[in-house]
Formats: C-alpha cells, sequence, structure tokens
C-alpha cells in the first residue's frame, strides 16, 4: 500500500529461567566499575518473579549504583532492592534510631 506506515515493535526477548535472570544481574554488577569490589556483600536471588538484591553497602550511593547496574530485566521481571545501608560507625538503615543525640 502506498503511503501507509507500519510500526514494528522490537521483537521481546525469549522468556529466561530465575537463574539466567540472575546471572544477567551479576554480570552486570561484576562489569559495573563503581560495584565490582563490593560484591562479596551482596546476596542476588529470584523469588516469587522477582531479582532480590540483599546484603550491606556502605553507603547510599552504591545502593543506588547497584540498581542502576542491574538495569532494564526482561519483562515483568522487577528488583526488589533489600540491600542495607551500614556505615563503619554503625549508623544503620535498618535499625531504630533511640533518640539520643550524637555528641
Amino acid at each position: 500500500m502506498i503511503g501507509t506506515s507500519k510500526s514494528i515493535a522490537p521483537t521481546p526477548s525469549p522468556a529466561r529461567t530465575a537463574d539466567d535472570v540472575v546471572r544477567l544481574a551479576l554480570d552486570r554488577l561484576a562489569s559495573n566499575e563503581h560495584f565490582a569490589h563490593h560484591l562479596d556483600t551482596v546476596h542476588v536471588s529470584f523469588e516469587h518473579g522477582r531479582l532480590v538484591l540483599a546484603g550491606r553497602v556502605p553507603s547510599f550511593y552504591l545502593k543506588s549504583v547497584l540498581q542502576n547496574a542491574v538495569g532494564a530485566l526482561p519483562a515483568g521481571c522487577r528488583v526488589d532492592n533489600r540491600v542495607d545501608v551500614v556505615c563503619c560507625d554503625g549508623v544503620s538503615t535498618t535499625r531504630p534510631s533511640h533518640g539520643r543525640a550524637r555528641r
């Protein structure tokens, strides 16, 4: 037909297994120059259709780098970032504040 344009949708990637998604995420983290040295502090797993990131990092910046480094995942797969930020002085995202001011 003349004057008819048809958009072509990208071909969806084939369905991946949970192991494939975990491997993809680990490969991306290992190749990230900001996060590669922190791989031993994070555990990557796949639970109930979600990629789960768990463990500890020393800053909110690295938690954000972690999330961004994983990047886009196959359709329908979400990231559940359960990583805690724990500084060397014991400040943590998981411990409740006791209301005491530091001096």
